[in-house]
């Protein structure tokens, strides 16, 4: 079975494609499901990928205890050990931005190049969400609410409103994830690592490509964030794509995917 022990935590993983390592770290609460089909087909094209089901989330394990950026990259770590790859594109989305990030830090002998989507600096030093942003995001784990309001309240902070509103009840279906479902316990718990998270002093100190993707409308994690990592962080390309919310990835699929094999074109071309 596709699982590798950690620490004494199950770790799923699944792999698609052929080519150089490309890991797919995911956000908050989110799991290998939580990834376009698409984007993962189009990527497989050029890439053996990938996905790991953070602890917590999926059909790995859910410890009841405290998380660490640390712990939860070297979860991924023993999935790459585990498979034998040498060194991996690592795209983080979100706090899977703190996993990559943590990844190149600990372990940069693991790690090709970064990609950054929708992610932050650490928890010091980032720019902040709205109070309002606050509020609702704290319904997506308040267990008084229905599934369908928790996942309502988060589908409109991974989009744009108009958008959002023009195909709800599709996006809600999308988010649901009724299999594998995240306690809120462990939401909690991931919430906690990324508060004691912060690579702001040790970006300048990253040898290796970085692309920075972020959506222009991005509520949950402001652009100026993406502005920040391209400021700390030596040989960083960065893009914000106009209108796009935080989850451009499923927004913008074939935009944000073609820019990714761009970026990992070049960088596998100069390293031949």
């Amino acid at each position: 079975m596709p699982w590798v022990d950690s620490g004494g935590v199950n770790i799923w993983y699944h792999v698609k494609g052929e080519g150089t390592p490309l890991l797919l770290c995911n956000g908050w609460g989110g799991s290998s499901e939580s990834w376009s089909g698409e984007m993962v087909r189009l990527l497989a094209e050029k890439h053996l990928v990938v996905l790991v089901d953070n602890r917590g989330t999926g059909r790995s394990g859910k410890p009841h205890e405290p998380y660490t950026m640390e712990q939860m990259s070297g979860d991924s770590a023993k999935v790459m050990a585990e498979l034998d790859l040498g060194p991996a594109h690592v795209l983080g989305f979100s706090m899977g931005g703190y996993i990559a990030e943590a990844l190149a830090i600990y372990q940069p002998e693991r790690v090709r190049s970064l990609i950054l989507c929708a992610t932050t600096p650490g928890a010091v030093n980032r720019v902040p969400y709205s109070t309002e942003v606050a509020q609702e995001l704290a319904k997506v784990s308040d267990d008084k609410l229905s599934k369908h309001d928790q996942v309502k309240a988060l589908v409109y902070l991974l989009y744009p409103k108009e958008y959002v509103e023009q195909r709800l009840a599709e996006l809600i279906s999308e988010e649901s994830y009724d299999a594998n479902p995240t306690p809120v316990y462990a939401l909690k718990c991931q919430s906690a690592a990324t508060a004691s998270f912060d690579a702001y002093d040790r970006l300048p100190g990253l040898k290796l490509p970085v692309l920075i993707i972020a959506g222009g409308s991005d509520r949950l994690i402001p652009p100026e964030n993406s502005r920040l990592l391209a400021e700390r962080i030596p040989e960083a390309e960065l893009h914000i794509l106009p209108g796009l919310g935080h989850g451009f990835l499923k927004q913008a699929t074939t935009d944000s995917v073609d820019l990714i094999l761009r970026f990992t074109s070049r960088v596998d071309k100069r390293l031949l």
